[in-house]
């Protein structure tokens, strides 16, 4: 997972110095932005993606520029629901029904 060092001057690319590009709070790639240093024209949401050439392209989580704050949310992984596993109680119900299931973590690519 591609990391972001944050400095008031400047956002860089901590673990891979080749095959990145910066994107902007959309996850777009940005024109031109493919050093481990970038410096962004303007305030915002940035992302580093490292591009793999065999497996998936990973991206780092986001940071707020120039404040250096950290966005937690991550969308390399989704949440699975596994429909074989749902469980509905009680049947016939008389005001509360009880679901139960089960979530796997699963990487997007």
């Amino acid at each position: 997972m591609p990391t972001i060092d944050c400095t008031s001057s400047a956002l860089y690319c901590g673990n891979y110095s080749t095959s990145i590009q910066w994107l902007d709070k959309n996850k777009i790639a940005i024109t031109g932005q493919t050093n481990q240093q970038f410096v962004p024209k303007s305030n915002g949401i940035y992302y580093v993606q490292y591009r793999h050439s065999t497996s998936c392209n990973l991206i780092s989580k986001g940071v707020s520029w120039p404040d250096c704050k950290f966005i937690v949310a991550n969308e390399d992984h989704v949440l699975e629901l596994n429909e074989s596993s749902n469980i509905f109680y009680p049947i016939p119900t008389h005001g509360e029904l009880n679901i139960s299931y089960k979530l796997k973590l699963k990487k997007k690519c």
